[in-house]
């Protein structure tokens, strides 16, 4: 299984289904690329701002317990990092291969080119 489908993953499994990021998640399962992208680095941003939360929280009132849901959020940051480098991956290695391809039309119409010549 790749990052992004751990991630979509780990959010189907910790998050309940009317939950704004299930919801997303959901959403972008079915996204195009460059849609998964930009909607993942704003979850990661909201994932973030709510782990300093929960961080700020176990600071403020050390007798409540919030390491379960710092586990969770770090999981999904992890998860959500991973998706992102592997979309990133993923979109240089497509135009890689458009590359490659488009020098390779290129040197079969030279050489079409020069076989009509004669």
């Amino acid at each position: 299984m790749d990052n992004f489908s751990e991630f979509i993953k780990s959010v189907r499994l910790s998050c309940d289904k009317e939950s704004p990021i299930r919801k997303f998640a959901d959403f972008i399962s079915t996204a195009d690329t460059l849609t998964k992208v930009s909607s993942l680095n704003a979850l990661r941003d909201k994932l973030q701002s709510d782990y300093r939360w929960l961080i700020y929280i176990k600071q403020l009132y050390p007798t409540i317990d919030v390491s379960g849901n710092l586990r969770i959020k770090q999981e999904q940051l992890n998860y959500c990092e991973q998706a992102i480098n592997q979309l990133g991956n993923d979109v240089i290695t497509d135009e890689s291969q458009v590359s490659a391809a488009d020098m390779e039309r290129k040197r079969l119409e030279e050489e079409r080119r020069k076989l009509n010549r004669f």
